[in-house]
């Protein structure tokens, strides 16, 4: 099985997202972006260095 992955937005948002998937939390974290944060220009790249392994 693969490791999960978390990606989290800062507290005063909340948003958080966690799967085994990497596709599925960067899918998520950039739908995320777009909706609640559309004046944050993040490109995928940027998404993924926030991304951290759980353990």
């Amino acid at each position: 099985m693969q490791s999960l992955k978390e990606i989290s937005c800062d507290p005063v948002c909340g948003f958080m997202i966690r799967s085994h998937e990497e596709r599925e939390v960067l899918d998520g974290a950039v739908k995320h972006v777009k909706h609640a944060h559309p004046d944050m220009k993040l490109t995928e790249k940027d998404i993924k260095t926030k991304m951290k392994t759980v353990k």
